[in-house]
């Protein structure tokens, strides 16, 4: 925990990391070639991003520019219960944060969950019986990608037929 040398090397590793929104907000978006159904993405941005590396607002911008309708839930800054570990060194903790945070999102009364994080995207989906998305398959389904593989059936209190994603 001391050691200097190990503290250069995390540090230029960091120097060197850059979150995929970050890099896609440096790329120009394709033309939007896929007629999506507008719809309500509610978007937890992960503790690895707004704490771990101060980085906020990308992935959100990115979603509004191809045309989602982007929500934040309240407290929006805490933790999915997710957390690296987590969910395996504290799971009662971990399992309570997860139902505040997804109470808030289901709030929202969103289309789809999206986040930056594979580890929030997996700890979100389990109950919650919304599409949570990794935001690179929002953005590669708007860009003319194949529709994500978890809109194949409805959600829970949604027919798809009604509101829900179509294209």
């Amino acid at each position: 925990a001391n050691d200097p040398n190990c503290a250069r090397d995390a540090t230029e590793t960091a120097a060197s990391s850059i979150d995929i929104a970050d890099l896609l907000a440096r790329l120009p978006l394709e033309q939007r070639t896929a007629t999506l159904p507008a719809l309500n993405v509610a978007y937890h941005a992960p503790c690895s991003l707004q704490h771990g590396q101060q980085r906020k607002g990308a992935a959100e911008t990115l979603l509004q520019e191809v045309g989602f309708s982007v929500l934040l839930p309240r407290e929006s800054h805490v933790c999915c219960g997710a957390a690296g570990s987590y969910t395996l060194l504290q799971p009662e903790l971990s399992d309570r944060l997860r139902a505040r945070k997804q109470e808030h999102l289901r709030a929202l009364t969103p289309d789809v969950i999206a986040t930056g994080n594979v580890g929030c995207q997996t700890h979100l989906a389990d109950g919650l019986h919304l599409p949570v998305l990794h935001i690179v398959q929002l953005l590669d389904w708007a860009s003319g990608g194949p529709r994500p593989p978890e809109f194949a059936r409805p959600p829970a209190n949604q027919p798809m037929h009604e509101k829900g994603p179509q294209a």
